[in-house]
């Protein structure tokens, strides 16, 4: 009698277990507003340690109930390589050793990145968040003229699920 009931408990928990493919079918991206930046043409030469570090939250939930998604992967990607995606971790305010030092225009201060990707993968918390820095360090002017600088897309990716925000240099 006993090992019939411990079969049919293993046999009904194994019909409950989803697959990461399930988890990712269900999710849903919740991404920022567009990012708007003050820039000038002063700030926009190519990896001149003159820029701006914006933060970014990205979170990812169940479609239908709105739970938070936890330990779920999120690539983000810079569309130029003028910005980068940085994360969390890697950035140091209280820099007193300036050797690789950059000015964050967005918080008027020096700042220190350890290493820094065009596109990097982020783990959410449990709360479902995925935090992560956006190092603007030029926009592109082709098609604008000089003092005018054409937005840069970032895109967030959750296996088949893609969307974008844009960084908007003002």
């Amino acid at each position: 009698m006993r090992t019939f009931a411990i079969i049919a408990v293993a046999t009904v928990a194994a019909g409950c277990v989803e697959t990461e493919a399930d988890v990712l079918a269900e999710a849903t991206l919740l991404l920022p507003e567009d990012l708007q930046i003050h820039w000038d043409s002063s700030f926009n030469g190519d990896y001149d340690g003159l820029g701006a570090l914006v933060p970014v939250d990205v979170m990812v939930y169940e479609g239908d109930s709105g739970e938070p998604l936890g330990q779920v992967e999120i690539e983000l990607r810079g569309a130029e390589p003028g910005v980068i995606v940085v994360d969390v971790d890697a950035v140091h305010f209280d820099v007193e050793d300036c050797d690789r030092c950059a000015w964050d225009a967005w918080r008027d201060q020096y700042i220190e990145v350890d290493g820094s990707e065009h596109a990097a993968v982020f783990l959410t918390d449990p709360d479902g968040l995925a935090r992560a820095y956006v190092w603007a360090d030029w926009f592109p002017t082709e098609g604008v003229g000089e003092e005018e600088f054409r937005p840069v897309a970032v895109t967030a990716t959750l296996g088949p699920t893609e969307g974008s925000f844009l960084v908007i240099p003002q």
